[in-house]
């Protein structure tokens, strides 16, 4: 799993340009007592793990997000 974190104040956009509808990715949220997590997979198989606690993000990605250099990063369709 690749790993991106994104402490208070910094932003990670994930730009997902594959052609796929909103309602055929699976998706799952946990709330705990510390953080929300949202699961979500793709029907390409890209699977993404976001976890939100108060002082920063985690995400865990299945695939190495390509950095566009701009502050926003691009899923790959494979």
């Amino acid at each position: 799993m690749h790993k991106y974190e994104v402490n208070r104040g910094q932003t990670l956009n994930i730009l997902t340009p594959f052609n796929i509808k909103f309602t055929d990715i699976k998706t799952e949220t946990v709330v705990k007592n510390d953080s929300v997590i949202l699961k979500s997979e793709y029907p390409n198989g890209l699977y993404i793990e976001i976890t939100q606690y108060n002082d920063k993000i985690i995400l865990l990605s299945n695939r190495e997000l390509i950095d566009n250099g701009d502050g926003t990063f691009t899923a790959p369709a494979q």
